[in-house]
C-alpha cells in the first residue's frame, strides 16, 4: 500500500495521510445485526487479501482476493501491479513459500502504509530494507505539486484553480503528453507520434 499510496486529498483539503483505506473503513462501519458475519469481518479486517468461502449452495470453491492498492495515473503502471502479483502468486505457489504473519502485524503494517510517504520512512513488520526513495509515490508528489503551486496559501486548502492545474498534469502523464522522472523514472518517455506507451 504503501509503494501505492495516491490518495493524499480529501474534499478540497490536503490531509495528514497518503492512502484511503483508513478514510474508506471509518466511514462504513454501519451494518446492522443481520449484516454482522464472517463476510463481513474479512471484509473490513483482511483489507489487502481477502479469504472468500464459496457461498451457499454453489460449486465455484474458495478463493483468495488479492487486492491492489491505490490507482495510479497510468495504465502501465496499473498494469505493472497487476502482472507483478500475477507473477508473485507463481513463485509462492511453485517454491511452496510461507509469508505467514500475525494478523496483528498486517493491522500494524496498515497503519504505517497510511501514513505520509510510508515508503520511505516506515518501518513494516517482515521487511528486511527499506526502499532506496528515488521514486516518488503519486501521494507525495501530489503534495509537492500542490505545495508548489502559486495560488497554495500553506493553509490545506485546495481551490478549484489548484484542483484543476493537478487533474489536468496528471491527466497529461497519464496520456503520456508529458514527462514526470521523478514519479515514473527516467526510462519512462513521453508519448511519441504512433506510440501508446512509454519504452523503458
Amino acid at each position: 500500500m504503501a509503494l501505492s499510496a495516491a490518495s493524499p486529498f480529501y474534499r478540497g483539503y490536503v490531509s495528514d495521510i497518503d492512502c484511503r483505506w483508513g478514510v474508506i473503513s471509518a466511514s462504513v462501519d454501519d451494518r446492522t445485526r443481520e449484516e454482522r458475519g464472517l463476510e463481513n469481518i474479512q471484509s473490513t479486517n483482511w483489507q489487502t487479501m481477502r479469504f472468500k468461502p464459496p457461498p451457499p449452495n454453489s460449486d465455484i470453491g474458495w478463493r483468495v482476493e488479492f487486492r491492489p492498492m491505490e490507482v495510479q495515473l497510468t495504465d502501465f503502471e496499473n498494469s505493472a501491479y497487476v502482472v507483478f502479483v500475477v507473477l508473485l502468486t507463481r513463485v509462492i505457489l511453485s517454491y511452496k513459500l510461507d509469508f505467514l504473519i500475525p494478523l496483528s502485524k498486517v493491522d500494524e503494517n496498515m497503519k504505517v502504509a497510511q501514513k505520509r510517504d510510508a515508503v520511505r520512512q516506515g518501518m513494516f513488520y517482515f521487511r528486511k530494507d527499506i526502499c532506496k526513495g528515488e521514486l516518488m509515490t503519486v501521494a507525495r508528489w501530489m503534495r509537492e505539486f500542490i505545495a508548489q503551486h502559486p495560488d497554495y496559501k500553506q493553509d490545506s486548502v485546495i481551490t478549484d484553480e489548484m484542483n484543476y492545474s493537478l487533474i489536468w498534469k496528471c491527466n497529461q502523464i497519464a496520456q503520456g503528453q508529458a514527462e514526470c522522472p521523478e514519479l515514473l523514472g527516467v526510462g519512462f518517455k513521453k508519448k511519441q507520434s504512433g506510440n501508446k506507451t512509454g519504452s523503458l
